[in-house]
């Protein structure tokens, strides 16, 4: 529309006075013709600001209306493992960096505690382990009194060395540890840890192990760039009716946190002007901050006609069940650790909300795990896989 003006001027000014625009003002000499060109830059300027597709940064902002702004950075947090003597007290505060100098600081405060993990030995090959939902990253500790380097998975298998350890055997693992809550000194994306990576005191005490285990470092996050806020706020304008619904509140909590395991949303509700927002994080919990954020998230893009009290955030009722297995043939610790690992995996891998699962889907995972040597002939499988309203169904164990 504006390059239709500019030529239209140009058309009836050379019609006008038989010259031609660009020559004539640049006959005019520098300071006339300076003034006419930077009209000519301010127009484009002003159209260039005007459509979400070229619009700079804050311009682009404020064609979100002030609803919709670049998501900003943040810090990482999450919890830490320290070890050392038992009744070492660990202050809010206390710093810790990463291999890249990244610094961290706790805060809460701690205690040094004595655990003792008991469980019973699964063998194979030349490693043993045992399975625990005891908080450990991987690291040297008192096996049956001694001392052995314990590889931590986590679904919570533990694995070490199966000398003077037989199948069947009464495993007791003592950790001296704290669970210490975290956060990052700046935001950014760099500062998320996985789980079993390492951390280290900035400052070493006497009575405190240098390594700190990770147990989850998360949500750390960059300032969105522009080119994804622009693609963002062109899905928005382009569909406006499709900013409050189910997959845009969940993806908008997502974006924003990477501890939420799970969230469900009930669909009917929308159509009676409530939501109601089933949520965990990978404890299988769902603590106060992460609650208010997702209804935070939710509240933000409501419509204006309908009542933040419309909206709730719930936890689901966590349903464990075992898995008990009988009548197995073979009968091998190798064989059971290989089921065990195909059930847990496949429960840490799906979510199941008020959904049945079929014992016959558990049968497939129990007959279909193998070993090098070894695969399922017989086994009797029991399994409760009922669904119930507001429940969330997961593992407890798996039983030989």
């Amino acid at each position: 529309m504006i390059e239709e003006l500019l030529n239209k001027i140009k058309i009836a000014f050379k019609f006008a006075t038989g010259f031609d625009l660009k020559g004539i003002l640049l006959g005019l000499g520098g300071a006339f013709a300076s003034l006419i060109f930077e009209v000519f830059e301010k127009i484009a300027f002003i159209e260039k600001q005007a459509f979400v597709s070229t619009a700079d940064k804050e311009y682009l902002i404020l064609a979100g209306g002030g609803l919709n702004e670049p998501v900003p950075a943040s810090n990482a947090s999450g919890e830490v493992l320290f070890y050392g003597t038992t009744g070492t007290n660990i202050a809010t505060g206390t710093l810790l960096s990463d291999e890249n100098n990244l610094e961290y600081r706790t805060i809460k405060d701690g205690t040094i505690a004595t655990v003792r993990i008991i469980g019973t030995a699964s063998i194979s090959g030349d490693n043993a382990t045992i399975t625990s939902q005891e908080k450990l990253t991987t690291g040297s500790y008192l096996v049956n009194n001694v001392n052995k380097e314990v590889v931590v998975f986590e679904n919570g298998i533990l694995q070490f060395s199966r000398t003077g350890i037989n199948a069947g055997d009464a495993v007791e693992i003592v950790a001296n540890k704290a669970l210490i809550e975290i956060e990052s000194l700046d935001t950014g994306a760099a500062y998320n840890k996985p789980f079993n990576a390492t951390l280290s005191l900035i400052v070493t005490e006497p009575d405190l192990n240098t390594d700190i285990g990770v147990i989850f470092v998360s949500n750390g996050k960059d300032e969105e760039d522009t080119e994804a806020f622009r693609l963002r706020l062109q899905n928005i304008k382009n569909r406006p009716e499709a900013q409050f619904n189910k997959s845009n509140i969940e993806n908008s909590v997502k974006r924003v946190r990477e501890d939420v395991r799970f969230m469900y949303i009930k669909g009917g509700e929308f159509q009676e002007g409530k939501i109601k927002i089933y949520a965990l994080d990978f404890d299988l919990d769902l603590i106060a901050e992460l609650s208010q954020e997702i209804f935070n998230i939710a509240n933000e893009i409501r419509p204006a006609q309908m009542p933040s009290t419309a909206i709730s955030v719930v936890k689901p009722i966590v349903l464990k069940r075992n898995v008990t297995i009988t009548n197995l043939t073979p009968n091998s610790e190798e064989l059971k650790t290989a089921i065990t690992n195909n059930i847990v995996s496949f429960f840490n891998e799906n979510n199941f909300f008020e959904e049945d699962i079929q014992l016959e889907k558990i049968e497939q995972l129990v007959f279909g795990s193998r070993t090098l040597k070894e695969s399922v002939t017989t086994a009797t499988v029991v399994f409760n896989g009922n669904k119930a309203v507001d429940t969330y169904l997961t593992l407890n164990d798996v039983v030989f």
